[in-house]
């Protein structure tokens, strides 16, 4: 069929726009022009051009469901293309698997530290951490974990054969609806967009919602064309099956699932028996979740979320979503591209194109499905209080449908033979740019947003000191818990292999240094206890005064620690651990300060100086968070007492007095610190 427009045409000024808002630093001004008369003029007349002529014709290419795109010629891709396709999937999953991104995100750590508590006490709880997420993505981690080991490369391998399963489905799930060309090209825009390659090194939540959301859609296409009745149970229940662990993954499956029961009422009066289907699913899908839904609704399980749904103005966050999409992203890092938009030039002039050859070819009703789709799809990003990108995954899919639909009209005006080789140019300079994009800008600290860098610059220096100490001389007892940082533990998953104190195949290897990341102005007490300490002061993104202070890394030779105090210090570490667990599956309900007698030994923690001001410091931060600041002042006032006199302790306790308006005696407290901090001066010169 030929088109009513000329796409090639049209492909290249939008190609032409999009490159020039995206990747060019010109003003706001010019942007607004090139966008007006780039995008949105030129898409304004496609698709007048193509309702023209859809009045004058109105029978569209193909009207019946799952197919979207009908080829008499299905002709199918040649085996170099496979063989390309698979060694460039194989190529950017593992190139560089551990140093890019250069480090976690403190998500990632949360989830990766709840994995490894599950290897050592399993238990069924079914919404874990603070913010009461699903317990897939943690589950399966301590099942990897069990079997490869805690660190950092079973970390990345994990997400990586995610990764390679959910592009590798692509294919598959949309051949029920695609000629085989385009179910290719759709696997390739997925594959090799910057959302399939972030996601590839991400230990969160939604690398499994895209996962099972592909699974869903290859069930639903299989379902619907099935002709037997026992095949016809087997995908519906595969169908519920992925339902139940999309659930299970994310809370944004709802949309999906929400989608599903729409299909399934559109095409109900053509095929009877999906009523049937819709009724099993909502009832099976239904006893499942359960227990998810109990836990959502019991106190506390709900205000995170609440916390996000605070929307000012639904337009400007709905356009703030596109913008971020096709042009300009970072105010989302470091979920996106620092590079222009999630979707590069190249894809965002498909999905352009793809909108025009939607409305022209395909039914109406069928069109209308698609946007509403990508509508609802958007809504639990739109609706929140900031641009959050992440939150807005379940569209990815249907993103690159339509960019597919645009390659599929460059393949109609000219036949495949003619357009291969520019598709084929095209298809690997999208690859380019994302890959360049994800091993260049987006790893670059100094590029991204500073309110958005969420990656610990200290906690990667960290790592590479303590590994390259542990490559010269093995095993480090790593105390990594006893620092006031209760949110960032992404150094623990990556030390595991070499810290005796996490990795129980240690236990009875020779160590000679032990390790401890504690604030830095502790460094006079450990230099004049611990002469052959090795004080690293760390890097930090620090960006604000109220920042947590810089930490300090101390290597102390074992050989100067007594035995009976390096004991004490492992017995207070699995204290800190089993604390820090506690506090990341702390509900709002809860104090903060509740868990800290459960889990410490406070007559444990007295037997050493350190220890006791680490004991009180903590206990004075947590009384901070809970608004009790007699509590906190006594705790601060402790420490200073009973433990070791630091410029940090006599900061916490200037401003727990503040908060009791006891001014005086807060002035008196920041008096203190300046002898301190001179004291602690030869350790932070990197500061100046």
């Amino acid at each position: 069929m030929k088109l009513s427009f000329k796409p090639w045409i049209y492909f290249g000024l939008f190609f032409i726009s999009n490159s020039l808002i995206s990747y060019f630093p010109i003003g706001l001004s010019a942007k607004l022009w090139i966008f007006t008369f780039g995008v949105l003029v030129p898409f304004g007349i496609g698709l007048w051009s193509v309702l023209e002529v859809a009045e004058k014709d109105p029978t569209p290419t193909i009207r019946w469901f799952p197919r979207f795109i009908d080829n008499k010629n299905d002709q199918g891709i040649q085996w170099f293309y496979w063989v390309l396709f698979l060694g460039l999937i194989a190529f950017t999953r593992f190139y560089q698997l551990t140093s890019i991104p250069f480090w976690l995100i403190s998500d990632e750590g949360i989830y990766a530290t709840m994995s490894m508590a599950l290897m050592k006490k399993w238990n069924w709880s079914i919404l874990l951490t603070e913010g009461r997420m699903e317990p897939l993505l943690i589950w399966l981690g301590g099942l990897f974990f069990h079997v490869t080991g805690p660190s950092l490369v079973s970390l990345r391998l994990f997400t990586t054969f995610v990764s390679i399963a959910t592009v590798l489905s692509a294919y598959f799930c949309l051949r029920p609806f695609l000629p085989r060309v385009t179910a290719f090209v759709y696997s390739w825009l997925f594959a090799f967009s910057f959302w399939a390659l972030s996601f590839m090194r991400f230990f969160t939540h939604q690398e499994l919602i895209l996962l099972f959301e592909m699974w869903t859609i290859g069930c639903l296409g299989r379902l619907l064309t099935a002709q037997g009745t026992r095949s016809k149970w087997f995908w519906l229940t595969a169908l519920i099956l992925c339902n139940v662990l999309g659930f299970y993954s994310y809370v944004n499956w709802a949309v999906v699932w929400i989608l599903i029961a729409l299909l399934f009422l559109f095409l109900s009066p053509k095929i009877p028996q999906v009523k049937s289907h819709l009724l099993y699913l909502t009832l099976f899908t239904a006893f499942f979740i359960w227990p998810i839904v109990l836990d959502r609704f019991a106190p506390g399980g709900l205000s995170y979320m609440k916390s996000l749904f605070q929307l000012k103005d639904f337009p400007i966050s709905f356009a703030g979503y596109l913008s971020n999409l096709f042009y300009d992203s970072r105010t989302s890092y470091p979920y996106s591209p620092d590079w222009g938009g999630m979707f590069d030039p190249v894809t965002g002039s498909f999905i352009l194109l793809g909108c025009l050859y939607a409305v022209k070819t395909l039914d109406r009703k069928l069109s209308f499905a698609l946007g509403l789709a990508l509508f609802l799809c958007l809504l639990p990003g739109v609706v929140t209080n900031y641009i959050e990108l992440h939150r807005v995954t379940t569209s990815f899919p249907f993103w690159i449908l339509l960019a597919a639909f645009g390659v599929q009209s460059l393949i109609e005006e000219h036949g495949l033979i003619k357009a291969l080789l520019p598709i084929t140019l095209l298809g690997l300079l999208t690859l380019g740019l994302n890959f360049y994009d994800f091993i260049g800008p987006y790893g670059d600290v100094l590029r991204a947003p500073s309110l958005r860098q969420w990656r610990g610059v200290e906690y990667a220096e960290a790592y590479q000191i303590l590994k390259t100490q542990s490559d010269a001389s093995g095993p480090i007892y790593v105390f990594s818990e006893f620092n006031a940082d209760y949110d960032n533990k992404t150094l623990d998953i990556a030390t595991y292999p070499f810290n005796p104190l996490q990795n129980p195949a240690l236990a009875a290897t020779g160590s000679k240094w032990a390790c401890l990341i504690i604030d830095i102005h502790y460094a006079p007490y450990i230099k004049k206890r611990y002469p052959g300490a090795l004080i690293t002061l760390l890097r930090t993104e620090k960006t604000t005064p109220n920042d947590r202070p810089p930490s300090g890394l101390y290597l102390i030779p074992l050989a100067q620690i007594a035995p009976d105090t390096l004991k004490n210090w492992a017995a207070m570490d699995v204290c800190y651990r089993n604390l820090n667990v506690a506090i990341k599956n702390r509900r709002s309900t809860q104090t903060w300060s509740q868990f800290y007698p459960a889990c410490i030994d406070e007559k444990l923690a007295m037997t050493d100086p350190l220890m006791t001001a680490i004991y009180w410091e903590q206990k004075g931060m947590y009384a901070f968070f809970d608004g009790d600041y007699p509590s906190a002042v006594k705790a601060y006032q402790n420490a200073i007492a009973h433990g070791v006199p630091a410029a940090q302790l006599y900061y916490g306790l200037g401003v727990a007095l503040q908060r009791m308006n006891r001014t005086r005696e807060a002035e008196k407290a920041f008096r203190n610190m300046p002898a301190l901090q001179k004291e602690t001066a030869p350790y932070t010169h990197a500061l100046n």
